[in-house]
Parts: C-alpha cells; sequence; structure tokens
C-alpha cells in the first residue's frame, strides 16, 4: 500500500517508478517469462464520463467535479473486497483516471490468465458501466507507473475479502468450450445434411442417364 500511494515529487513519465503484478523466471519482464500473477489490476480512464453523465454529476452533485473515484471506493468497500486505489498521473478533478488493485485469492499461471483477466474485466464493467476501464491489453508482462502527487491526487485503501476471479476465470474458459463443442456439433452435422443431399442429387442423376 505505501509503495502505491507515498508521496512523489513531479518527474517527467519515462522517469515515473513502475511495477508489474507478476513474477518472472529471470530479470527480463517478457510474456514468455512470466512465472505467475498476483494482482488484478483495473486501469480506469473513465471514457463513459460521456456529456450526459457529466451533466448527472453536475445535477446530482452541484459541480462538474467528477466522483468517479469515490464511487467506486464505495462500491467496492459495502461489498467488503480488498483494494487499493490511487489515481494516474493524468487524472483531473473533472474526470478522474485511476487504478484499482485488487488481489487474487491464488497466484495464476499465464496460460490462464487471459480468461481470468477477462471474466474480471467483465465483472467490473457490470458492476459499474461500459467503457469505465481500458480492457485493451490483458499482457501479463505489463508494467504500470505510481503517479506523482498533484493537487488531485487521491488514494484509498481497504482490507476485507477477496474476489474469486479465478473461479470467474474457469468459468468462463468452460463457457467458451461448450460454445466451441456446439459449434462443432453444428458444422459436422451441416456437412452431413450437405453429404446426404448431394449423394441423393446425384442417385437422382444415375436415374435420368
Amino acid at each position: 500500500t505505501t509503495f502505491l500511494t507515498k508521496k512523489r515529487a513531479k518527474v517527467d513519465k519515462k522517469e515515473m517508478v513502475a511495477w508489474t503484478p507478476a513474477t518472472f523466471e529471470d530479470t527480463y519482464r517478457k510474456s514468455v517469462n512470466c512465472l505467475q500473477m498476483s494482482l488484478m489490476v483495473f486501469d480506469v480512464d473513465n471514457q463513459g464520463l460521456t456529456k450526459s453523465a457529466k451533466e448527472r454529476q453536475t445535477t446530482y452533485y452541484g459541480t462538474e467535479k467528477d466522483n468517479t473515484f469515490e464511487q467506486v471506493h464505495a462500491t467496492l468497500k459495502v461489498m467488503g473486497l480488498t483494494h487499493i486505489m490511487h489515481t494516474s498521473y493524468s487524472s483531473t478533478t473533472t474526470h478522474n483516471k485511476f487504478r484499482v488493485i485488487m488481489p487474487l485469492k491464488e497466484t495464476v499461471e499465464p496460460s490462464k490468465w487471459t480468461n481470468v483477466y477477462k471474466a474480471a474485466v467483465e465483472w467490473f464493467k457490470d458492476l459499474f458501466w461500459e467503457d469505465i476501464i481500458d480492457s485493451s491489453t490483458c499482457d501479463p508482462a505489463r508494467a504500470y507507473f505510481t503517479a506523482y502527487h498533484t493537487d488531485s491526487f487521491k488514494s484509498a485503501y481497504f482490507e476485507g475479502d477477496f474476489e474469486d476471479f479465478v473461479t470467474k476465470g474457469d468459468d468462463r474458459a468452460e463457457k467458451i468450450r461448450i460454445e466451441r463443442e456446439k459449434a462443432r456439433a453444428k458444422n459436422e452435422s451441416e456437412l452431413k445434411r450437405r453429404e446426404a443431399q448431394n449423394k441423393h442429387l446425384k442417385g437422382k442423376d444415375r436415374a435420368y442417364s
């Protein structure tokens, strides 16, 4: 918690401190070297903060201030889920951008990471709204920058239970397997139907010859 939320002076982005939720078998941060993942990171860029959403916030809060950070923190806290949050370097009071870091119940090997990550993203969007997070990448070797302290810097922490993202990932993998199996069976059935139809047509051709 202290590492992510400690006070840091403003520096160029290329000089900012970075970290990764993965462990690697050597000093090179590459996906092929990834051994396991221990944290789920949601990168909230809040592209869903449309004009209409801002208008609703103005009506409710009487200000154009973006309260997404507080909303996410309050929701996860009510759910009793352990999480750390901190704003990113580009966050402002009218457009919150931040990270939500949540521990996994158990470490995840790279081969399972895609399903675990995508299932977690679906869970987060269902909990809040579409386009709240940047879900464009699930690279297990991805690094994240810490943020320097500005006038709009925020951080939050709550210790509670761990959300079971691993089971969600397994469920997603099983759902995909079943859907693929259904598609394979459908294709095989269609192929047999066409073969039978072609055989029937060839039989008619011989009858007319």
